[in-house]
């Protein structure tokens, strides 16, 4: 054979061997980084879209996310810091909006990268996660600054009371104004009594409105700079969904009020703790408030929907549960949540153990493979908001809530979150 032929032929055949020792897999690395970019996107795109800001600013703040100088230069890296990035997309945001207050920038663009950092703490891609590892401590730093600032200046407080019926009205308000009275908590105005008003309770329309309403008056508070104390005598669930929608974007006090003494009790200043603690950084995860049982009711269903009861309040719901499923949708599995024997209530003043039983809650729930969630409850409503607002707007998927009619004894679904006409309503 041809000596230059048989060197054409060796080359030939070392060429084929790199492409297949090489050329694999650095097309799925491309793959998997185009992959990447997409996610890293999606996340701000949505941190945008929940941020509370008038629709023309929250345009404007998406398109930067197409501007090459911006995002392939400044969000991809991830040797810029938090402050760095901000200071990036108010530059680009000022170009497109000189008609925006700085304070109203300044606010939106905090509620944003609130967003963004809860986004990358779940991404996929390991360059984001890396990302949220060093945004962390910036912020830990940032949230202990803001809280000194709080304790060492005189507050005003508004206190918002919301009710399901204003047969409720009378009670809470006496209640309140004994509690807070004592507490000597300066208030600027009256306090705030939102109710539903008596039989929309079923009505998604109602929750969607009460909802958006309850949004709203917490923005009003917060613009007259008060920070909010927050009591709630509504729905377990309902008050699940008003916390996915806070969004790290109000300064609240939680109160549990306790029936037996028709007194409140101080439970939480909202911070990230429960978000922290919920990651799944702990692993395995160690369920210390509640015992986690698997139920079984048939055969599997073929969309792999789950109902994740949460029986931990004073009515015991489970039977009520397995009935709807069997009645509407056999073969669904069960998740059920009860508390520990060793945990006969919820001390009001073991503010521990509520953060605690709040985490455990938004970690399964964030953790579910399950295609869609129907999520059942009885439990304290201020926890059910603490779970709420541990998992923000990042749904693992559908979440279906489930209401309990006490006339027809019986569960009928109210809301699917999320709910693209909720989101409009809250603006």
């Amino acid at each position: 054979m041809d000596f230059t032929l048989l060197n054409f032929i060796v080359a030939v055949l070392t060429f084929i061997v790199a492409v297949l020792t090489f050329g694999a897999p650095i097309a799925y690395h491309l793959r998997k980084r185009s992959r990447g970019l997409g996610e890293l996107k999606a996340i701000y795109r949505r941190a945008i879209e929940s941020a509370a800001a008038n629709k023309a600013l929250r345009r404007a703040a998406d398109s930067i996310l197409d501007q090459k100088d911006v995002f392939d230069d400044v969000v991809v890296p991830n040797r810029v810091s938090r402050a760095q990035e901000i200071e990036a997309f108010r530059k680009a945001l000022t170009r497109n909006s000189n008609d925006v207050p700085p304070k109203d920038l300044d606010d939106f663009l905090e509620q944003v990268f609130r967003g963004v950092l809860d986004g990358l703490e779940h991404a996929d891609y390991p360059a984001w996660k890396a990302k949220y590892a060093i945004w962390l401590p910036e912020v830990t730093e940032l949230d202990k600054a803001r809280k000194g600032r709080l304790e060492t200046r005189r507050q005003v407080y508004g206190i918002l009371i919301l009710l399901d019926s204003v047969t409720q009205a009378s009670t809470a308000a006496a209640a309140a104004d004994r509690y807070f009275t004592h507490r000597e908590i300066p208030i600027e105005k009256e306090m705030s009594l939102k109710c539903t008003g008596d039989g929309v309770t079923f009505d998604p329309a109602k929750w969607r409105e009460l909802l958006a309403n309850s949004v709203h008056s917490l923005q009003e508070q917060e613009t007259h700079g008060r920070r909010v104390h927050l009591a709630l005598a509504t729905k377990s669930l309902w008050n699940f969904a008003l916390g996915t929608l806070l969004n790290n974007r109000f300064p609240l006090v939680l109160y549990h009020y306790q029936i037996p003494e028709q007194t409140y009790h101080e439970l939480w200043a909202v911070d990230r703790t429960i978000k922290d603690m919920r990651s799944p950084r702990e692993v395995p995860f160690e369920y210390r408030v509640f015992s986690v049982s698997w139920v079984e009711t048939g055969t599997a269903a073929l969309d792999k929907a789950e109902a994740i009861v949460l029986s931990v309040g004073a009515n015991p719901i489970e039977n009520s549960v397995r009935k709807y499923v069997a009645d509407n949708r056999p073969g669904m599995p069960l998740r059920i949540v009860t508390k520990r024997a060793s945990l006969a209530r919820f001390d009001p003043d073991d503010r521990d153990v509520w953060i605690r039983a709040a985490a455990e809650i938004a970690h399964l729930i964030c953790n579910s493979t399950a295609s869609e969630i129907y999520l059942f409850g009885d439990l304290p409503a201020v926890l059910a908001l603490m779970v709420g607002d541990a998992i923000g707007p990042y749904y693992p998927c559908p979440i279906h809530i489930m209401q309990w009619r006490e006339t027809e004894h019986r569960y009928s679904e109210i809301l699917v979150l999320a709910d693209a006409e909720l989101n409009r309503l809250v603006g």
